[in-house]
This record gives structure tokens, C-alpha cells and sequence, in this order.
């Protein structure tokens, strides 16, 4: 019999439901990550393979999993899609350089084209800021995803 298992990446804790085939509530867990509001995307990836191991061994027949996470988080990966800087959506590093990015762009069309203000939680000025103050990842990062991408890649 399938199972469906929703996995929600917080801020501070990793959550697990399982429901059954008439999507009733079969299991349920939560794991809490070291250091709060801050956390490796490496180790956010061992405890959801971790659980989902303990799923698979609890339920037999097909597993169907849906992830959603904090949003916008950003992860730099490298060509073999590990992580070398993560700045979630609290952090606030990036501050610095909306400025200089109000600049470079016109505020008008940004927020036509995504309709959202330039804001150091979104993505540009974490990029921004990553080119700027940490050049040597910067160089090495292939691809910029949101923290739950970077746990359904690996």
C-alpha cells in the first residue's frame, strides 16, 4: 500500500508526516538541527535521508514524498552539487549591498518583472553579496538554489 510523506524543512526543525492511502496521519516525526535558525545544508540532507530511511523501512509498497521549505534561502552549489555557503531567509548579511543593487537596476521594472522589492532576503542580493565577500565560492558555485532544491538534487 503507498504511503505519501510530507517533509517540511523549517527554520528550526525538519518535519515528517506519512499519510496512507486514504490520507490518514501514520507516522509522524520531528527533528530538531543544531543551532537553530542557522543550519549546513549538509546536515539538513543526512537527516532527511535518515528519516526517510526509517520511513522506508516502516511502510511497505511505494513511498511518495513532497518537500516545501523556509523561503528565500539560498544555496551556492558546486559542480558536484555540494554546498559551499547557505544564507537562509533571516539572514541578514546582505543588507549592504541592496543599495548598490538599487542602483545598477531600475526599481520600477524589478518589481514589474517579479513583483517584488529589492530586498536582501531575495536572491540577487544574496548572490550580490556572495560575489562581493566570499569571492572563492562565488567562483566555484554552478548553481544558486533554494535550500529544499539542494536537498531534492542530492
Amino acid at each position: 500500500m503507498p504511503v505519501f510523506v510530507g517533509v517540511d524543512l523549517g527554520t528550526s526543525s525538519i518535519k515528517f508526516t506519512v499519510l496512507n492511502e486514504g490520507f490518514k496521519e501514520v507516522y509522524m516525526a520531528s527533528r530538531g538541527v543544531e543551532g537553530g535558525v542557522f543550519y549546513n545544508p549538509e546536515d539538513a540532507l543526512l537527516i532527511v535521508k535518515s528519516e526517510l530511511d526509517i520511513i522506508a523501512s516502516k511502510f511497505a509498497g511505494e513511498v511518495y514524498v513532497g518537500f516545501s521549505g523556509h523561503s528565500p534561502s539560498l544555496v551556492a552549489m558546486d559542480e558536484e552539487g555540494g554546498s559551499l555557503e547557505s544564507i537562509i531567509w533571516l539572514d541578514n548579511r546582505a543588507e549592504p549591498v541592496v543599495g548598490d543593487l538599487a542602483r545598477l537596476l531600475d526599481e520600477r521594472e524589478w518589481y514589474t518583472r517579479t513583483g517584488l522589492r529589492l530586498s536582501h532576503i531575495f536572491f540577487p542580493a544574496k548572490i550580490e553579496w556572495i560575489k562581493r565577500f566570499k569571492p572563492r565560492v562565488f567562483e566555484k558555485a554552478r548553481w544558486f538554489t533554494q535550500f529544499k532544491d539542494y536537498i531534492v538534487y542530492n
